[in-house]
C-alpha cells in the first residue's frame, strides 16, 4: 500500500490577519447600516446619519404625492383668501336715490359710514358662522393630510384619508350656506351700538343688499379641490392588496411539450482493486 505520509498539523497558532479600519478612519458622509442593524450601546452616529428602514428618516418632498401638496396648498390659500371681500354690502336702488344722493339729511358721525355703503362695503369670512367654519374645517382636512404625509405608513391608516375627505366636504357644505346666510354688516353693527341706537330688520333690508365678494367664491373653489384630491387620495390608499392564488390554468385543449430524456451519460464509481489504497 502506498505510503504518503504522516499527516502533520498546524505547527502553532495561525495569525489572525488584521481587517479592521486603519486609524483614524470615519464613516463616509449619509451612512446608513443595513435593515435589521442593531445598534451597540453608546454607538453615536456620524453627522448627516439617516435612520434605518422602519423610522422616518429624513423628509423627502418629492415622495409625497402631488394630490397631497394640492389639499396641503389649497388649504393655505383659502385660509388667506378668507381675510379678503368675502361678504359684499350694497346700497339699495332706495338708499342710492336718497341718502347716497344727497347724505345732507344723515348726522355728521354716520356720513363716513354712509359713504361706505355707497361705494360698496366687504366683510371677510370671520364675520359669519358658516364662512369661517367652512375654512377650518379646510384647514383640518390638509393638517390630517399632513399627518399621513409625515408619520410611518405604519401609523397611517385608510381612516386618517377618509376623515380629511369628509372634513373637507363639510367645508363646502358650509360655505355653500354661507351662500344663502349672509350676517348682517359688521360695520353699520358696530356704528349702531356704539352710539346707543336701534337698527330694524326692516330698515336693515331697505337699505342693504347682502351678497358676496370675490374671495367668497375662490374659497368655495378651492375647499372644492381640497375635497376632491383627499377622496382620490382615499381611494388610492384603500385599495385592497392582490392576494396571491394557485397558477393560472392552461387553456382548453393546450398540451404541453414532452420533455426529452436525458441523453448526459451518467459516470459511476468503481472501487480500486485490494492492495492499492
Amino acid at each position: 500500500m502506498t505510503d504518503y505520509g504522516s499527516a502533520q498539523g498546524p505547527q502553532g497558532p495561525t495569525p489572525t490577519p488584521n481587517y479592521g479600519p486603519p486609524p483614524n478612519y470615519a464613516p463616509p458622509p449619509n451612512y446608513a447600516p443595513p435593515p435589521g442593524y442593531d445598534t451597540p450601546p453608546g454607538y453615536l452616529p456620524a453627522s448627516g446619519y439617516a435612520s434605518p428602514a422602519g423610522g422616518r428618516g429624513a423628509f423627502d418632498a418629492k415622495s409625497v404625492n402631488p394630490l397631497d401638496w394640492v389639499s396641503i396648498g389649497a388649504a393655505f390659500l383659502a385660509f388667506i383668501f378668507s381675510f379678503f371681500a368675502y361678504y359684499g354690502y350694497e346700497a339699495t336702488a332706495f338708499e342710492t336715490a336718497g341718502e347716497c344722493r344727497d347724505p345732507s339729511s344723515v348726522p355728521d358721525e354716520a356720513r363716513g359710514i354712509l359713504g361706505d355703503l355707497c361705494g360698496g362695503a366687504t366683510a371677510s369670512a370671520w364675520n359669519g358662522f358658516f364662512g369661517w367654519f367652512g375654512v377650518i374645517l379646510g384647514v383640518l382636512a390638509a393638517a390630517l393630510v399632513a399627518y399621513a404625509v409625515l408619520s410611518t405608513p405604519a401609523k397611517t391608516s385608510a381612516t386618517t384619508r377618509i376623515v380629511a375627505f369628509g372634513a373637507a366636504g363639510l367645508g363646502v357644505l358650509s360655505t355653500l350656506i354661507a351662500l344663502l346666510v349672509v350676517p348682517d354688516w359688521p360695520e353699520l353693527q358696530d356704528f349702531v351700538a356704539s352710539v346707543g341706537g336701534s337698527f330694524s330688520s326692516s330698515d336693515y333690508d331697505k337699505s342693504i343688499d347682502n351678497g358676496h365678494g370675490f374671495s367668497y367664491w375662490i374659497v368655495l373653489a378651492l375647499l372644492a379641490v381640497i375635497a376632491g384630491a383627499t377622496f382620490q387620495r382615499y381611494r388610492q390608499t384603500n385599495r385592497p392588496r392582490a392576494i396571491p392564488g394557485p397558477p393560472p390554468l392552461p387553456p382548453p385543449g393546450y398540451l404541453q411539450a414532452p420533455v426529452p430524456p436525458d441523453t448526459t451519460p451518467q459516470q459511476t464509481w468503481t472501487p480500486p482493486p485490494p492492495g492499492q489504497w
